[in-house]
């Protein structure tokens, strides 16, 4: 009998601490900016439509998803990756 109290206390407790943890919201990030500003959040834009010629190249990103919500917290992503990984994380690439 104790063990089935504590069972359900604790499957209550998961219950109740899942129902306070927020989704995880993605922000779709479109890059209008140069080789030059591929780390700058500057050169990105929420709410616009991809640049002409995405999806027929390879070097800059047409967009990109993180979890940062305003440009403050993109920079802060860019900074701690890479170029070749924002090309990467991109599913339509320009030249």
């Amino acid at each position: 009998m104790k063990k089935y109290i504590l069972s359900t206390a604790v499957i209550a407790l998961a219950v109740i601490g899942s129902a306070f943890t927020s989704a995880r919201r993605t922000t779709t990030w479109v890059f209008t900016g140069n080789s030059s500003q591929i780390k700058s959040a500057s050169a990105y834009q929420q709410g616009v439509a991809e640049p002409s010629g995405c999806g027929s190249g390879e070097t800059l990103p047409c967009s990109i998803q993180t979890d940062a919500s305003t440009q403050q917290g993109l920079q802060s992503f860019l900074n701690s990756v890479s170029e070749s990984d924002i090309v990467a994380m991109s599913d339509h690439k320009r030249d």
